[in-house]
């Protein structure tokens, strides 16, 4: 990220000038590069701002399927080992749970309500996409819809 530093010696040339602030993503507190892990798998992006709809959809719409009787299946990422099903994720791409997005959420990790909406749609996408229609979780996926 840019931002504007005024530099208040006198005849100093970087007045007024763009500086590149050091990036907490690449570099320590204390100046030291990070590991090579921390690089690959940085921290998510946080936002330090909330706008109304994101208020309206963790407060509202969240509150509202968390307390609905079938979001049970939908709070926490599908286990596959646990359920056994193998192949789970080499049919859904992207995982999503309802409690990642309520994390998010109050984490202030996304910048616009749209985001918040498509993660929350790609959860029930993700089950009609891997269970049949017959199947008690696509009706619950389907009403909590």
């Amino acid at each position: 990220q840019w931002y504007q530093r005024r530099v208040r010696a006198g005849n100093n040339s970087a007045a007024g000038k763009r500086v590149k602030r050091s990036s907490s993503k690449y570099e320590a507190a204390e100046g030291n590069t990070l590991s090579i892990e921390q690089r690959l798998h940085p921290v998510s992006k946080t936002y330090n701002f909330t706008t109304n709809r994101l208020q309206f959809i963790q407060h509202k719409i969240m509150k509202v399927l968390w307390k609905n009787r079938f979001c049970w299946p939908f709070q926490k990422a599908v286990d596959a080992v646990e359920l056994n099903i193998p192949d789970y994720y080499s049919v859904v791409k992207n995982p999503m749970d309802l409690g990642t997005v309520k994390r998010k959420l109050e984490n202030f990790e996304y910048q616009m309500g749209d985001e918040a909406l498509t993660d929350i749609r790609l959860v029930f996408d993700n089950c009609f996409l891997y269970n049949k229609p017959q199947d008690d979780i696509y009706s619950m996926a389907k009403d909590l819809e």
